[in-house]
């Protein structure tokens, strides 16, 4: 797939995109049709990986291309990477996450808390036993 080497066939046109707003409209508006035909053909078949990596290589050569022009590379940029797609599954899949992560973590906590209370229940028996044994005698005689 050489998609993302086609912003190689502007690259001498760089510096005429920041004299001539209507030839970088063009440009923006071509990298515009392409985006939404990536996302479309590649989110429908469930390859959204793939698209954000396309997008991303996209990104990082026309910033090599045009690293002497902000605004070619600010448009491209806002243009190619100023969407970040997430599918259904991966949002669920990531609530999911949450979910049992703080599940795990409430059990944690809630199994801290009977060692906790179990340990404070011992000592305090241990406490009164000791006070029974230490008082046993003054007990039974009075």
């Amino acid at each position: 797939m050489l998609l993302p080497f086609y912003i190689m066939r502007y690259e001498k046109k760089g510096h005429d995109f920041n004299n001539n707003p209507e030839l970088f409209q063009t440009l923006l508006n071509e990298y515009e049709e392409i985006r939404v035909n990536l996302e479309k053909e590649l989110t429908e078949t469930g390859r959204s990986e793939l698209y954000t990596d396309l997008t991303e290589l996209i990104v990082k050569i026309a910033d090599y291309i045009f690293r002497e022009e902000d605004e070619v590379r600010k448009g491209l940029g806002d243009i190619m990477g100023g969407k970040v797609l997430e599918l259904e599954s991966e949002r669920l899949k990531a609530e999911e996450q949450a979910v049992e992560c703080a599940s795990e973590r409430a059990k944690a906590i809630w199994e801290d808390f009977l060692i906790l209370t179990t340990v404070r229940f011992r000592q305090r028996l241990i406490q009164k036993f000791m006070w029974i044994k230490q008082n046993f005698w003054t007990i039974r005689i009075e």
